[in-house]
Formats: C-alpha cells, structure tokens, sequence
C-alpha cells in the first residue's frame, strides 16, 4: 500500500514538471540610440540619427538586416510610425487630391 502511494506521488510530480514549459526571452538595450555626443570637432551627434544613416547607407540584402536586434528595433519603430504616416501624411494627401480634382471639374 505504501509503494503505491508512493508512486502516485511521484506520477504527480512528473506531471507538474510536464506542465512546466521553457520559454526563451531576449533583452535588447536601446537606450544608447536616445543618447547624444559631441564629436572632434566639437559638434553635438545624435545616436539615433547616426544610427538612421548607418541603417540607409547599408545595401538592404546586408548582413545588418539579418541581425535579429536590428529586425526587432525597425519592427518597433515601424508599428509607432505607421498610423502616423497614415494619418499626417497620406490621408491630408488624399483630401488634397480630392479637392483639387473637385475644383478642376467644377471649373471647367
């Protein structure tokens, strides 16, 4: 009777365990992009735009794209910037476009 027990306890355990599930996470440290420096010759540098040009002045299909931490910051930067592209600049331009049609037709 007591082995049985026993056991019972010990298939428990293992079904905790079972139920345990591994995870695999990664940090990135990005508060270095937020910093500015003065360079040599005095002129005060912004990370984030030496980073933005390093980023533009690379070939698309280089190994920087390939870099997980550098898919996952351009991930972040895109899904903020998106809604805003959409709405300061493309809806103002779509309503532009409308006017200036309507006008051109009303006036010919």
């Amino acid at each position: 009777m007591r082995a049985q027990v026993l056991n019972e306890e010990i298939s428990e355990e293992k079904e905790e365990k079972a139920k345990v599930k591994r995870i695999h996470m990664e940090c990135l440290d990005f508060d270095w992009i937020f910093n500015s420096y003065v360079d040599d010759d005095g002129d005060q540098k912004c990370n984030t735009l030496s980073f933005m040009r390093l980023l533009e002045d690379n070939d698309h299909n280089s190994k920087l794209y390939k870099q997980n931490s550098i898919r996952v910051f351009l991930t972040m930067l895109w899904s903020k910037y998106y809604p805003m592209i959409i709405f300061y600049k493309l809806i103002p331009f779509l309503v532009n476009l409308i006017a200036q049609n309507i006008v051109t037709l009303l006036g010919a």
